[in-house]
């Protein structure tokens, strides 16, 4: 038996035998002889609380630390962790890499937190009936006014896109004339 395979052996019988009605502290799995796939479909079933890969097995104590000195624990929820923040509004975000309202990074911020730095952008929900009548939805993280902080539009998105809800797009032209704050006309 290889020492790779011995080791993968050795991370799932461990997972298993502490994993007890009265264990409360994560798994931190690292090093070359395991992977985040191998860790999630063989070792994080075996084990009954939060089971995380690292590449390196070295960086777990700073990640340890790093949680403990944020949150007070090494198991904080992931919306306290990852955190959708512009302006004065900071909310939990949701979502990892490859996913639907995907995050794909982050900026450290110094009370531990993860600040969205960058994932999906805008998504619209497109709908003809039968009559050819357009429906529409759509939903950006933060709002429409991306480089304008003082607009009511810099934000205004947010607390729609957490809860995964969309606002109507207007297509009609009286969809549109009973939606309107004003009308006016561009020369």
């Amino acid at each position: 038996m290889d020492l790779a395979l011995c080791d993968q052996l050795n991370l799932m019988e461990f997972a298993s035998n502490r994993s007890r009605p009265n264990m409360t502290t994560p798994l931190l799995i690292g090093g070359a002889t395991t992977s985040a796939k191998h860790t999630a479909v063989r070792i994080a079933p075996r084990y009954s609380q939060v089971t995380v890969h690292v590449l390196d097995a070295s960086r777990c104590v700073g990640v340890v630390d790093k949680l403990m000195r944020g949150f007070g624990r090494i198991d904080p929820p992931l919306s306290d962790l990852q955190r959708m923040i512009r302006g004065k509004v900071d909310l939990p975000a949701n979502g990892g890499t490859d996913t639907l309202r995907a995050a794909t990074s982050w900026d450290p911020q110094p009370n531990g937190r993860m600040r969205v730095k960058h994932g999906d952008s805008f998504v619209m929900l497109v709908n003809w009936d039968k009559s050819g009548r357009v429906t529409s939805q759509s939903i950006q993280p933060y709002g429409a006014a991306t480089n304008r902080p003082d607009s009511p539009h810099y934000t205004d998105q947010m607390k729609l896109f957490v809860e995964h809800r969309f606002k109507p797009v207007h297509f009609e032209a009286s969809d549109l004339a009973q939606h309107a704050r004003r009308a006016y006309r561009v020369n």
